[in-house]
């Protein structure tokens, strides 16, 4: 790609800004503006990406494309975060460590942390039922389908962080506290406010109840993956053991106790799942060029390539618009299958990182595993299939 016509291409972009200031009609176009800029022109439009290229797109726009996502994250309905993601996904694939940071430092991982940890207020918590009805009555908790997709996001940043402490810029994020304001009014000043305090092995939490609601997106399979490779990344090694909690980052340490001590058997569940996928699809070099979409990355056809839900939708443009969205959906996978060649989420393998983890992990490893396979019933039957899985 000519580099030139790629600084052209980008030049208007900042005028979204102004757009977006005044309402959020165009929000379908301008998040399709957005990801398509970072498709075609991040990091020089190169292959594979040149961060150091002078037409890195995010290097000129990235104070843009936190205005554009701030306005939108938790400010849109279902339907709208479904184009946020396009974005947000287009941006974690080509920047994976730099794009995580810019969301961090920008705020916006923690709206989606925010919106995370009312959501587990209202669904997850017991003891606190005044509290969470007078969130749900505020209405600031978003549906689960959202919640999922906030979840993929920052499963994403911490998957591309390349050490333990790689998710450092988290630990400044906890405790998230969520207090009722309806609740403090109805009290006597005496009272104390009831507060709940939303803690790293909260958000582990969440990630296991709402794991079995990726299979009711079209993107579930995807979003899976990566919450796995996340999980995989915080199990702890003899090598990470050893080393002083000063020198390792607190959200990390926290996940990787709390998934140890409480979630193993639910790690076991999604890695047997994700394993059954990639023996579905067979993953191999040939023939991952006819691997479901969905298995790569978000797929938008029926949101950004196909108008024939929105009300404008006009019969007698049937075939124009058809043969458009052919051709649009069709170039838009070569470039998504492009980018997936170095996506952290194709990249990694699962099944080595897997058994390195377990290797590593002081002997208890086997101990977890022998434990389960002399128990019987639904793990056992779990065991025996990963075992297979895995060979």
């Amino acid at each position: 790609v000519d580099p030139a016509a790629l600084v052209l291409l980008a030049q208007p972009y900042p005028h979204l800004v102004e757009i977006i200031n005044r309402d959020l009609e165009h929000l379908r176009s301008i998040m399709m503006i957005s990801e398509a800029c970072i498709l075609l022109c991040g990091c020089g439009g190169s292959n594979p990406p040149n961060p150091s290229s002078t037409t890195n797109f995010l290097a000129t726009h990235s104070n843009t494309v936190c205005h554009i996502l701030k306005k939108s994250i938790g400010q849109v309905r279902p339907k709208g975060v479904t184009y946020c993601m396009l974005v947000l996904e287009a941006l974690l694939r080509r920047y994976p460590t730099d794009g995580g940071s810019m969301l961090m430092q920008s705020g916006i991982v923690g709206v989606m942390l925010q919106s995370a940890a009312e959501h587990y207020c209202c669904v997850c918590v017991g003891g606190l039922n005044s509290m969470a009805d007078d969130v749900r009555r505020q209405q600031q908790w978003e549906p689960e389908c959202v919640i999922v997709q906030y979840l993929t996001v920052i499963a994403r940043i911490v998957a591309a962080a390349s050490s333990p402490d790689g998710s450092r810029g988290l630990d400044s994020m906890f405790p998230i506290v969520i207090s009722a304001r309806d609740h403090a009014q109805k009290q006597q000043p005496q009272d104390p406010q009831p507060r709940f305090e939303f803690q790293p092995l909260h958000l582990i939490d969440l990630y296991f109840r709402l794991v079995n609601a990726c299979d009711f997106d079209e993107n579930g399979a995807l979003y899976r993956r990566i919450w796995l490779i996340m999980m995989i990344s915080f199990l702890p090694t003899e090598q990470q053991s050893q080393q002083t909690l000063s020198s390792c980052s607190l959200f990390s340490s926290a996940c990787s106790q709390h998934i140890v001590e409480t979630h193993m058997d639910g790690l076991i569940a999604i890695l047997v799942k994700v394993l059954r996928d990639e023996e579905k699809w067979n993953l191999t070099e040939r023939q991952q060029q006819q691997m479901p979409a969905r298995l790569l990355a978000v797929k938008p056809y029926s949101l950004g390539y196909n108008d024939c839900d929105e009300d404008y939708y006009d019969e007698e443009i049937t075939t124009t618009t058809a043969a458009t969205a052919e051709l649009m959906a069709s170039k838009y996978d070569a470039i998504i299958r492009r980018d997936s060649e170095l996506d952290v989420a194709q990249k990694i393998d699962i099944r080595n990182a897997f058994q390195m983890k377990m290797n590593l992990l002081m002997g208890a490893g086997d101990a977890y595993f022998q434990n389960k396979l002399s128990g019987g019933g639904e793990m056992k039957a779990l065991i025996e299939d990963l075992q297979r899985l895995m060979k």
